[in-house]
């Protein structure tokens, strides 16, 4: 990991480096909307895969706690992505995210899609 960390980071020369490995897993560093592949269908995908792991996984197990928690969950995910991740976004990078919130749908097709005649 740390191998990793150091040969990325020089991409980045002018980043602490501590500061880099840190936040690179989580895209903070990502200079770009990111729009191909999954994320032509979803804006997040990484959520989306953890909600179906847990439902899946309460639905599995039969336990109503562990549905409860996945229930919660997903409330929490919501709340963070539009109070916190995406409002960062239109910060950041202002017009093209609006461009790409009205193409692509916040989970599958869920979520803040608009037609552009909004």
């Amino acid at each position: 990991m740390a191998e990793t960390c150091r040969l990325n980071q020089r991409k980045h020369s002018n980043l602490n480096p501590v500061r880099f490995c840190l936040t690179l897993p989580y895209g903070l560093l990502e200079d770009e909307i990111i729009q191909h592949g999954v994320y032509r269908r979803t804006r997040n995908p990484q959520y989306v895969g953890y909600v179906l792991m847990f439902l899946g996984a309460a639905a599995g197990s039969g336990s109503q706690l562990a549905l409860i928690s996945a229930v919660l969950f997903v409330a929490i995910i919501h709340v963070f992505i539009t109070h916190v991740e995406e409002p960062h976004m239109r910060r950041t990078f202002g017009e093209a995210f609006e461009q790409y919130v009205h193409k692509v749908g916040r989970y599958f097709g869920v979520g803040e899609k608009r037609s552009n005649t909004d």
